[in-house]
């Protein structure tokens, strides 16, 4: 086997992607901000990142994950990504790790964050 071949995951996830867009009509037919409906693609893998309980006076805790994902993956940064039926928010501009030396290229990774409470 390859070194390339040896570096392949053996399972992948899907997650939904939730496209942000302008122009959608509310319930008034008036345009307003929104997101598509989940457009499904693969990752390597999803882990979890620490969560937190900032000092805000209410019950509140952030929760996040890190997407590892295939190279040529596109999340913006405004678009929200559903995982077991919770949205999360893009954390940021996605990292693609693409642009390596010796051309190696393992993917995108991409920081999410989710309020409760």
């Amino acid at each position: 086997m390859d070194g390339v071949g040896a570096m392949r995951p053996r399972k992948t996830y899907l997650v939904g992607v939730k496209r942000y867009e302008t122009g959608v009509e509310d319930d008034h037919g008036n345009p307003s901000e929104g997101y598509a409906a989940p457009a499904y693609i693969e990752v390597y893998g999803i882990a979890p990142t620490t969560s937190a309980e900032p000092e805000s006076g209410r019950n509140l805790v952030v929760v996040g994950y890190t997407l590892f994902a295939p190279p040529g993956t596109v999340v913006g940064p405004l678009d929200l990504v559903e995982i077991d039926g919770k949205d999360y928010k893009v954390d940021g501009e996605p990292a693609d790790w693409g642009r390596g030396p010796f051309g190696y290229a393992p993917g995108v990774s991409i920081t999410l964050t989710r309020a409760e409470g």
